[in-house]
């Protein structure tokens, strides 16, 4: 059930309703509105974090790589969407077996960070309904890493499960030397 934001919200105040699609939730966020240029206080904003299906995929390409990220076929991709169903941010899991590779995680300066979490749940919980043990990701922003580390993962060394350790993805990612590895086990 919807829970619709309150005219007295603060801003930055949201409220948060989920529905179920047969893969993961549906999240609806109402936002308070924060007297940014672009609107007034007390101005409600929605943004809906979903699954990506086919019909997204072209839009998804363009935004990723837009922004200058490589788009990854294969993957599975959380997107993010204003009110006007503009995609303002995306994450991508590649599945290895049992592991999975977050890829792609693009987000537009108009996606509200306060709001990244729950982008990167929703991914958390894509991953465990396909039977992932395991997820790992690559980053080299410390930024990324203090975000990442919030959500439980943690940095490792790079002796990966194998099927990660042969793929050209993992090779391409760790190109730069402040790239790190963090992971996260999802069987506990």
């Amino acid at each position: 059930e919807a829970l619709p934001a309150n005219e007295g919200d603060k801003p930055g105040v949201c409220r948060i309703s989920m529905y179920h699609q047969p893969i993961c939730p549906v999240v609806e966020i109402r936002i308070a509105g924060s007297g940014t240029k672009k609107g007034r206080d007390g101005e409600m904003r929605m943004l809906t974090v979903r699954k990506g299906i086919t019909a997204d995929y072209g839009r998804m390409k363009e935004f990723i790589t837009g922004a200058g990220s490589p788009f990854s076929e294969g993957c599975m991709y959380i997107l993010a969407e204003n009110e006007r169903k503009d995609i303002i941010g995306v994450v991508g899991l590649k599945l290895y077996g049992e592991h999975g590779l977050l890829r792609s995680f693009v987000c537009s300066p108009a996606f509200p960070s306060a709001e990244l979490p729950v982008l990167l749940e929703q991914m958390l919980m894509l991953a465990k309904e396909q039977q992932c043990r395991e997820v790992f990701l690559v980053t080299a922003l410390t930024s990324g890493q203090t975000l990442f580390e919030v959500l439980g993962f943690k940095e490792r060394d790079p002796n990966l499960p194998i099927e990660l350790d042969l793929s050209t993805d993992i090779e391409n990612l760790m190109r730069d030397r402040q790239a790190k590895i963090m992971w996260k086990n999802l069987s506990l």
